[in-house]
């Protein structure tokens, strides 16, 4: 069995079904074929599950937004299409079919929507699981080249991709994954608006940068499941890759592979949730993580919140400076709940 056949791909789908089916066009193209895509659907308020369903009948198509140079896209599911839809508390098949829309009773968020493809995926014997944001579309050796980094280090419990920007081709997101500073509870993306040309072919270089994978696609090992655990689901939005690669520190290493390259349109999977309900889950976790590992840096990260909360207000921007004043009057409570885990 190659690499790919053990490898499940999964995506979580909240009222995305558009982009979900476009990302799914493309993954359906991929070189060397994942055993299954498990498109978890969210628990979504809208049609989704529907729309799904009735792309892999072969009852619709769904054209890409962008025509992009390297990736071919399949608008409608091949006629003969091995898929099925299940609800999460029915019996799984023994064998995963190539595509399983998996519906949730209840909205976990991003990480429970991973959690629950990851669940079903690790049941079903498999090795790698390539968690992939819904507002991508790849090229077909995206999966091969993550897999052929994680096999070149095996310490690896993570590897990330090459993020491009969807709508600049010609701009990186991210080399794989991000820095982090606990002093202010901020990532930085590591490469971010850098030319696609100027892609290192060393990927050590910037795997020694790397605080987190970055989530938008991110390939774990069976061994890194097993012995850290699934993705934290307190958070609900934001955060949760941060928390991963802080709970392995000093059990797995984290990797870059530079020619798996993924095409992200950003905020798709993370935006559809209202923008002030993302902005609180943004600046109140951020609290929580440093809470959480980095209780000494506590007080650096609120005083960096007062900065930002000037800079918002001068730039006239009054929901992020609702939302950061409201994630300092419940630091107190934050930082409590921590110290009490």
């Amino acid at each position: 069995m190659s690499a790919a056949e053990n490898t499940a791909v999964i995506l979580v789908n909240w009222c995305g079904w558009r982009d979900t089916l476009e990302c799914l066009g493309s993954l359906l193209l991929l070189r060397a074929p994942p055993a299954s895509i498990i498109v978890v659907e969210n628990a979504s308020p809208d049609d989704s599950a529907q729309h799904l369903g009735a792309w892999c009948r072969g009852e619709t198509e769904q054209a890409p937004e962008r025509e992009q140079e390297a990736i071919a896209v399949l608008r409608r599911a091949p006629a003969d299409l091995d898929w099925l839809e299940l609800w999460e508390d029915e019996p799984m098949p023994l064998r995963l079919p190539r595509v399983l829309i998996l519906r949730s009773r209840t909205n976990g968020g991003f990480a429970g929507g991973n959690n629950l493809g990851l669940r079903v995926a690790y049941d079903a014997g498999l090795s790698k699981f390539w968690l992939l944001n819904t507002d991508t579309v790849v090229p077909p050796d995206a999966l091969e080249q993550l897999l052929v980094r994680a096999k070149a280090k095996p310490e690896a419990g993570m590897v990330g991709s090459t993020l491009i920007y969807y709508w600049r081709p010609d701009q990186v997101q991210a080399l794989g994954g991000a820095s982090f500073d606990p002093a202010t509870g901020v990532g930085r993306h590591l490469g971010d608006g850098k030319s696609v040309d100027s892609v290192p072919q060393n990927p050590m270089s910037i795997e020694s940068q790397m605080g987190y994978v970055v989530g938008a696609s991110i390939l774990a090992s069976r061994e890194f499941i097993r012995d850290i655990g699934p993705m934290c689901e307190d958070y609900f939005l934001y955060f949760e890759e941060i928390d991963w690669a802080l709970r392995a520190r000093g059990k797995y290493g984290l990797a870059y592979a530079p020619l798996s390259r993924v095409y992200h349109k950003v905020g798709g999977s993370s935006m559809k949730y209202e923008s002030r309900s993302s902005l609180r889950y943004l600046y109140r976790n951020r609290l929580r993580l440093v809470g959480r590992f980095f209780p000494k840096a506590r007080g650096r990260a609120l005083a960096y919140m007062f900065v930002q909360v000037l800079q918002h207000a001068r730039r006239r921007h009054w929901a992020d400076v609702r939302e950061l004043l409201g994630a300092i009057a419940h630091s107190r409570q934050l930082f409590a709940l921590e110290a009490s885990k």
